[in-house]
């Protein structure tokens, strides 16, 4: 199951980098965006 975790990892990085504010922080997220269904970003 390591493959499941990579992806999950890159999913969840992807998704984290586009809240990031950086100045690539739009270019992976429309990659995995037509998959989403719900995205919640939780407080710190």
């Amino acid at each position: 199951m390591v493959f499941n975790k990579q992806l999950a990892d890159m999913v969840c990085g992807t998704v984290a980098r586009s809240y990031s504010g950086k100045q690539d922080a739009e270019v992976y997220r429309p990659l995995i965006s037509h998959r989403e269904i719900y995205v919640q970003v939780w407080p710190r």
